[in-house]
């Protein structure tokens, strides 16, 4: 079974409750898993070597409430000639996000997965938005829809291996049984 260790950040957010005015911090959970670009000429067995693979990884926030993957631009750019481009999508469309406008191309680009301990799944084709320049871009996010939660794969937690364990949160993993690495 192929196993990938997330890593969760715990990001405080502050929020102001209607009415009152008074503002409170709490702490908000993010999960992140390594991605890789892989070009769509690599072979089926593909599996990440040296050095160049490091200039192609990038985290990003695992969001299984996201419907599809998100990636800004300055991610994305040096690999734009490896992105596939469907012609019958407009070049530039645009969505609001938290009352921002901001414009986005879709493209299907290959991924793979992959952790700090260098254990990794098999590239797939993901749909994603590819954020045009923005000052304030959003950060890659890997939606609902990406293969790496099809297919019988998952994710679980377990109480942290740390000596502490009351101190620690939770490991996260995303496991795929039917595959190798």
């Amino acid at each position: 079974m192929a196993r990938l260790r997330l890593r969760t950040r715990v990001q405080s957010e502050e929020f102001t409750y209607p009415g009152t005015g008074e503002v409170v911090s709490l702490p908000t959970y993010r999960l992140f898993i390594g991605l890789h670009f892989v070009p769509p000429t690599a072979r089926r067995d593909w599996k990440p070597t040296d050095r160049i693979d490091q200039m192609r990884r990038f985290d990003a926030v695992v969001d299984t409430g996201a419907m599809l993957t998100n990636i800004p631009y300055d991610v994305w750019e040096p690999f734009a000639s490896e992105i596939e481009w469907p012609a019958t999508i407009p070049a530039q469309n645009i969505v609001q996000v938290a009352g921002t406008s901001l414009t986005y191309q879709l493209g299907r680009v290959m991924l793979a997965a992959i952790d700090n301990e260098n254990r990794w799944m098999e590239p797939a084709w993901t749909v994603a938005r590819c954020w045009h320049f923005c000052e304030n871009a959003l950060p890659p996010l890997l939606g609902l829809t990406s293969p790496f939660f099809m297919n019988h794969r998952r994710l679980r937690h377990a109480r942290s291996t740390e000596k502490d364990a009351n101190e620690k949160l939770p490991e996260w993993w995303l496991e795929d049984p039917s595959w190798w690495s």
